[in-house]
């Protein structure tokens, strides 16, 4: 995860919101996100990259300069900036 959250004062922190799992549960293509970060890694080995799949999201940060009263609805938003921490199978 970015180490810049913790240096960002209180007014910049309203940019992020921490994605929960039931929103990860609900939104298929944050998965395909990390499917596909994979894939770019590992595109020239087929067999390394399927050995993979199945990656476990570990946390999930939406940054975006709109401000919503919900916060889940950044995930929705035109300039969400996803950073994705997520394991690999192996």
């Amino acid at each position: 995860m970015p180490n810049f959250l913790s240096e960002a004062n209180p007014d910049d922190r309203l940019r992020f919101y921490e994605v929960q799992e039931q929103d990860i549960c609900e939104n298929d293509w944050l998965r395909l996100y990390t499917d596909f970060a994979l894939y770019c890694y590992w595109q020239y080995n087929e067999d390394a990259f399927k050995s993979c799949l199945l990656s476990e999201i570990n946390k999930i940060l939406v940054e975006t300069f709109e401000t919503h009263t919900d916060p889940s609805l950044k995930l929705k938003s035109s300039n969400a900036i996803f950073h994705i921490n997520f394991t690999a199978k192996s």
